[in-house]
């Protein structure tokens, strides 16, 4: 967890608020737009922004897109069988 550590007090403070699951600036249920498909992943945005011990931008990435891919051929698979 390293430097996100310093963000914990306000994510309690944000809890306790009534945010619901935040990173300690953004709660997610703000975060996410109306009609768009969304991945929610645990942990704050820095270990999806950021490099080092723990840290896999790209690797986030990319199992977001072969997400999103296998999704549309199977939504394309269906959609030639009708």
């Amino acid at each position: 967890m390293g430097p996100d550590r310093r963000y914990l007090p306000m994510v309690r403070f944000m809890m306790r608020r009534g945010a619901g699951p935040n990173d300690g600036f953004v709660s997610v249920a703000s975060a996410l737009l109306p009609g768009a498909r969304h991945r929610v992943i645990r942990g704050g945005h820095r270990a999806s922004v950021s490099q080092g011990l723990g840290r896999d931008p790209l690797g986030v990435l990319h199992e977001g897109l072969a997400e999103l891919l296998a999704a549309r051929m199977s939504e394309r698979a269906l959609s030639l069988r009708h």
